[in-house]
């Protein structure tokens, strides 16, 4: 609370957005992700945010863009959300970001910190999950939005559901419901393309059929300007998850290209048997610093 209270001190900052830890408990050994160390907290104009959002990749717009549940938001823009063609802060199909975009349209500057406030518990459960692979539980989401899963897709040309595809279709609604600032900023589409086609192959390696979701692919850049097609750098075909051997291999093999990087840069914590562990680590952590600089 002391650090959202100072970060707003400056009048000029209307949302406040932080980082967060990860509890990975999905593979066979648990451990915490957290931010870079490399990362700066930073205030951004509100254009700024919405630049890089628009630009760059997730591991680069999630630290600035402000979705809900890492954010806090001063109550005058909350009510001037309120005010507007909209009517309310939260809108489907991905409210966390539907938010965003309206503090965005609606606010001056975003104080970006680069501490992590929160740690997420587990990645079993979450809709995101649940729609990359195709999960019953999908099916309720959408059931209890009233709505076909054609909602995360009708505003982009690649009419398949996936997550990047879902973000990018509620920020296109926004711009149609809001305009203002966000009619200022065009979606990238050779980066939709990448980041969509990205979402598949992961879900390829999960074992997931994305047969129809490829096609749909295809079709869409098919039909895009020939320039288009030229920035949407070639992929490769995705594959299928391997097995055995030839999943060892592979490994061996993405390890050597170096994506042993992401593990020294984020250093894991191994030592912590679940996520409240981890919060009673860091709590205990707090409070000898603060008795530390108490006595000095």
């Amino acid at each position: 609370v002391e650090t959202l209270v100072r970060s707003f001190e400056d009048p000029a900052v209307d949302v406040v957005t932080w980082g967060s830890d990860s509890f990975d408990d999905l593979g066979h050994f648990k451990r915490v992700w957290s931010p870079p160390a490399s990362r700066k907290s930073k205030v951004l104009s509100c254009d700024e945010v919405l630049e890089r959002f628009l630009k760059g990749s997730s591991s680069e717009w999630s630290h600035y863009l402000p979705i809900a549940h890492l954010s806090a938001v001063r109550r005058a823009l909350a009510e001037k959300v309120e005010r507007s063609a909209t009517g309310r802060q939260f809108l489907p199909m991905n409210p966390d970001y539907t938010s965003a975009f309206q503090w965005l349209a609606h606010g001056g500057k975003v104080a970006c910190l680069a501490d992590a406030l929160v740690v997420y518990s587990t990645k079993q459960h979450s809709n995101g999950r649940a729609i990359m692979l195709k999960l019953p539980s999908s099916a309720s989401f959408f059931k209890e939005l009233k709505s076909k899963n054609s909602i995360g897709y009708d505003r982009i040309p690649v009419k398949a559901m996936t997550i990047p595809g879902a973000i990018l279709n509620d920020f296109v609604k926004m711009q149609e419901l809001v305009g203002g600032r966000l009619a200022r900023h065009a979606v990238d589409m050779p980066r939709l393309y990448r980041a969509i086609y990205a979402s598949i192959s992961s879900a390829l390696k999960e074992g997931v059929d994305m047969s129809d979701e490829l096609n749909a692919w295809h079709a869409a850049l098919g039909a895009e300007p020939l320039a288009v097609r030229q920035q949407v750098v070639a992929c490769g075909k995705p594959t299928k998850r391997k097995s055995g051997l030839a999943a060892v291999a592979k490994h061996l093999e993405s390890l050597i290209k170096g994506c042993w990087k992401k593990h020294l840069l984020r250093l894991p914590e191994w030592r912590h048997a679940s996520a409240m562990n981890y919060i009673q680590s860091k709590k205990q952590d707090f409070i000898a610093k603060k008795t530390a600089g108490a006595e000095r």
